[in-house]
């Protein structure tokens, strides 16, 4: 079979002759939006949260004004089914680019649940999750977080970093640095390099992060 009819790998088309970039690696990264009411469900029970829900010890945060706080399992279940259909249009979309089974709905579950307070010079080290996917939600994020920045020709207050793999040459990109706004989501392969840049500013920067559990066998 020719190339040309060939089944097609995640691309983009150049010029107008069926020219192609062809991009078959890497891991993928969904983004999408949850709602007003989703994220102020979110917080409204987060702000709920005392010590006793304390669950720095088991993060990488480094948080020594803020704090992360585990959700109970009864909400977990009952906010389940919001991150679950996010969950599941990922996979359905990874499955149908790279054309091959992932696994379905009933295979996958959200297993772990926490709402993170980061405050200023809190950060979170270059980590990786277990299990299959993770996520972070953010449900508030102040501006100015982001207008007191370091003198430096690469301003990253406040910002996430994905990377992954090696810069090969100038033709290679290994790292993805975004600017996190409220009702973002992103969902990735939980054994993906992350970290969380720390900000000067004073402020509150809200955000939520969970592991998708699989029991199917890739």
């Amino acid at each position: 079979m020719s190339l040309r009819d060939a089944p097609t790998l995640p691309h983009i088309s150049v010029g107008d002759d069926g020219d192609r970039i062809l991009t078959p690696f890497g891991p993928m990264i969904y983004q999408t939006f949850l709602s007003d009411n989703e994220t102020s469900a979110l917080l409204d029970e987060g702000n709920k949260l005392s010590m006793e829900n304390d669950y720095a010890f088991n993060l990488a945060g480094n948080m020594k004004k803020g704090r992360s706080f585990q959700y109970s399992e009864d909400f977990r279940n009952s906010f389940s089914p919001v991150i679950m259909n996010k969950v599941n249009n990922f996979i359905s979309g990874v499955s149908q680019v790279w054309n091959f089974g992932l696994p379905q709905p009933h295979n996958l579950s959200l297993v772990d649940l926490w709402i993170n307070y980061q405050r200023e010079n809190d950060f979170n080290p270059m980590h990786i999750h277990s299990l299959f996917l993770s996520f972070v939600i953010y449900c508030d994020v102040p501006q100015n977080i982001f207008e007191d920045q370091a003198d430096t020709n690469h301003p990253v207050a406040g910002h996430i970093s994905f990377n992954y793999g090696e810069t090969m040459s100038p033709l290679c990109n290994h790292s993805y640095m975004a600017k996190p706004e409220k009702n973002l989501m992103f969902i990735f392969p939980a054994r993906l390099h992350h970290m969380v840049y720390p900000f000067y500013a004073e402020g509150t920067r809200v955000s939520v992060s969970g592991n998708i559990s699989c029991n199917y066998e890739l």
